[in-house]
């Protein structure tokens, strides 16, 4: 079977909208260091860009990786599946 589309019938002249974020959009807000203060606590952590931290001249030690153990093979459950 041969399928012919006219792609001029399929135009559609409605203006869509492209993928990812609108044009002007931003990510980021700015707030004073003492709002976000009052407003968490002195001890609460905050998320920031690793990027961000090296401009402002921070460094901070990478959380190590866990290493997972091997489970041991007796602890499995063994069964058989019949069709």
């Amino acid at each position: 079977m041969v399928c012919d589309y006219n792609t001029a019938d399929m135009k559609n002249d409605i203006e869509k909208r492209g993928r990812g974020r609108p044009k002007g959009a931003t990510s980021f807000a700015k707030i004073k260091l003492n709002d976000l203060t009052n407003y968490l606590g002195r001890d609460a952590s905050v998320v920031v860009s690793k990027k961000w931290l090296s401009e402002v001249g921070i460094s901070i030690e990478d959380n190590p990786k866990k290493v997972l153990t091997p489970v041991d093979e007796s602890d499995k459950i063994h069964f058989n599946v019949y069709e």
